[in-house]
């Protein structure tokens, strides 16, 4: 999972797609799967692999806008003894860059309420204050982070034109605020919750 900063928004499970779909169109974007299946390795996608996608939760794929640097590093996680026999395998690949950018979906816990989708994303400020846990110095170094914000922007800057509506500053993109048409849908934010988007 990208740490870092993250951009809440609200929208089905069409919204988030189209937003995948602009990442992919961006130039320089790859695809990988983040930590592998079990004895083999991470996967590569030249486009956003839309077949993985089912719309709720988390996704295991990260864009890599790959024009600014921080290739990817490998880095093997041992399972538990018990996880190991369970699954047949003794760890799994996990790839990691402080140039990562990935969405994933909040589930209320409500029945009826529709939680935030969050744009995952690091900045090179909290990259060196909290990415040294993930990533060496080096790997920090290595990215051009005025490109990375030029794409984090444009990503950003399409969310907010995709919206029709706000709900505690937050953009409501058009599926989601059609589900809230007939009133059986209320959105949801960590405690706050049921208030009308404008």
């Amino acid at each position: 999972m990208v740490s870092g900063l993250t951009y809440n928004f609200y929208g089905d499970a069409d919204d988030v797609l189209r937003v995948w779909r602009f990442m992919n169109d961006l130039p320089g974007i790859r695809f990988v799967e983040v930590s592998s299946r079990k004895n083999e390795k991470n996967r590569w996608y030249e486009r956003f692999p839309e077949e993985q996608y089912n719309g709720d939760g988390f996704l295991n794929v990260a864009a890599w806008p790959s024009v600014v640097g921080g290739t990817p590093r490998q880095r093997f996680q041992r399972l538990s003894a018990e996880s190991a026999i369970k699954l047949g395998a003794l760890g799994i690949s996990v790839l990691e860059s402080p140039a990562f950018i990935q969405i994933t979906t909040t589930t209320s816990p409500r029945e009826g309420y529709i939680g935030p989708s969050e744009i995952w994303y690091w900045t090179e400020k909290t990259a060196r204050q909290f990415g040294k846990i993930d990533f060496d110095e080096a790997q920090i170094d290595e990215v051009d982070w005025g490109q990375l914000k030029r794409v984090t922007d444009k990503i950003l800057s399409y969310v907010k034109r995709s919206s029709c509506g706000r709900w505690n500053s937050k953009p409501v993109l058009a599926g989601c605020a059609e589900a809230l048409k007939g009133g059986s849908k209320k959105l949801w934010f960590w405690g706050q919750e049921g208030k009308p988007f404008v």
